[in-house]
């Protein structure tokens, strides 16, 4: 059924795999969507809230994060807080893969999922401000010789509907014979062209213009973007993000080796994890990258939040800020999703959170910009599933707490 912001929602990408979003959390901050998580007839017990979150720059952020990893027993947690324009303070707690004795560090790599949707959007933005695209370019006006081959639905679908998930796109990206017959080896630009053509060919699921949360809007934008720049999404991330916030250690598909030199994905086993091996069958496969292949650390994370933060507050950046608030702006009133952003109103940002997590299955992240106050919250887990979204939720309740003392100072 069509999933609809304000839910915990997964956007299941087979079986093996998933990417997943939920654009807000249920109640005014932290609702979780399951009090208990039933597995082989054990229920799971939510650990009580904290009973002091804190103050942040106290120094006590990595207990306050061990006392929440433990209680929801996470293999690792890592979270920051941004303001004006720093790292007011960041911590990252437990191992990097269950059963071996490596413990995270606050340089490591996390994988963040459809958190890389809006960096794909600020791909878009850059390519709109050097004039290679427009915000309203349509599918055929970008891959011209696909044309003939869509759904006559789609020809006219703009750039900022796929961006916002309201071109009537289908979410059943795997039921597609381009899933289901991987691995490929043709190039990326090639494959990511097969595959918006079969995911052209579906019957609209929704009207044009009903928020429909979808990876393939962002294939098929990718696709757009690589063929009027001429350069693979990859390099275009690279060149208009990464080199251009001096994120250093952002790349694609899973970190790390089997040496555990970075965090290992865990996947969803019951009521615990089983930590899965960098490799192939870690992620999503590259193809998918423009709706969320990317890993990073936190640190370089913060440098992209920021840049954000600033654009919606009228600065100048990466990006030009009218671009960033191009990026921000919900394009109908009819829901919440700006360009690879949630936008929500809350009372503690002081007017429109921008929000978003990612999963593919076997990670969690999730990211809360409050532009007003100049303040973001960034949350990992390297464990997927609904128990981590609760986890995170539980930190990003607790970050909000230690803000709040730390202002109230």
């Amino acid at each position: 059924g069509r999933r609809t912001a304000g839910s915990h929602n997964d956007d299941t990408i087979g079986s093996r795999l998933r990417v997943n979003t939920r654009h807000a959390l249920l109640s005014g901050l932290t609702g979780l969507a399951l009090a208990t998580a039933a597995c082989g007839g054990d229920a799971f017990e939510p650990p009580d809230p904290l009973a002091d979150a804190g103050v942040a720059g106290d120094g006590t952020l990595p207990t306050v994060l061990e006392e929440i990893r433990a209680g929801w027993d996470m293999p690792a947690l890592g979270a920051m807080l941004i303001h004006q324009g720093q790292v007011l303070e960041i911590a990252a707690v437990g191992r990097r893969a269950l059963g071996s004795s490596e413990v995270v560090t606050t340089e490591d790599l996390w994988h963040i999922g459809s958190l890389t949707k809006s960096m794909t959007a600020s791909v878009a933005g850059a390519l709109v401000e050097a004039g290679q695209i427009s915000w309203t370019t349509t599918v055929a006006e970008a891959i011209p010789d696909i044309a003939d081959d869509i759904q006559t639905d789609y020809l006219d679908v703009t750039l900022e509907e796929l961006l916002s998930h309201t071109g009537g796109l289908t979410n059943q990206e795997v039921e597609t014979t381009w899933w289901q017959t991987q691995p490929h080896s043709e190039p990326l630009h090639q494959q990511r062209i097969d595959w918006s053509v079969e995911l052209l060919n579906f019957s609209p699921p929704v009207a044009r213009g009903t928020f429909l949360y979808a990876n393939a809007n962002y294939i098929v934008a990718g696709a757009m973007l690589e063929t009027v720049s001429g350069l693979v999404w990859e390099d275009l991330i690279q060149a208009y993000v990464f080199q251009r916030l001096n994120m250093s250690s952002a790349g694609f598909g899973a970190p790390g080796s089997s040496a555990v030199d970075q965090p290992w994905g865990h996947a969803p086993s019951g009521t615990d994890f089983r930590p899965v091996e960098p490799g192939p069958e870690a992620d999503n496969p590259p193809a998918i990258g423009p709706a969320g292949t990317v890993h990073l650390s936190m640190p370089d994370f913060a440098k992209y939040a920021a840049d954000h933060i600033a654009g919606e507050r009228g600065e100048d950046g990466f990006l030009r800020a009218e671009t960033f608030q191009k990026l921000h702006t919900r394009i109908s009133t009819q829901n919440v999703s700006a360009l690879g952003w949630g936008t929500l109103f809350r009372v503690w940002a002081d007017g429109i959170a921008l929000q978003h997590s990612g999963s593919n299955g076997i990670w969690y992240a999730v990211v809360w910009l409050a532009p007003e106050r100049d303040f973001g919250i960034f949350v990992v887990t390297n464990a997927g599933g609904e128990l981590a979204g609760a986890a995170t939720d539980a930190v990003t309740a607790a970050l909000l707490e230690r803000f709040e003392a730390f202002v109230a100072q």
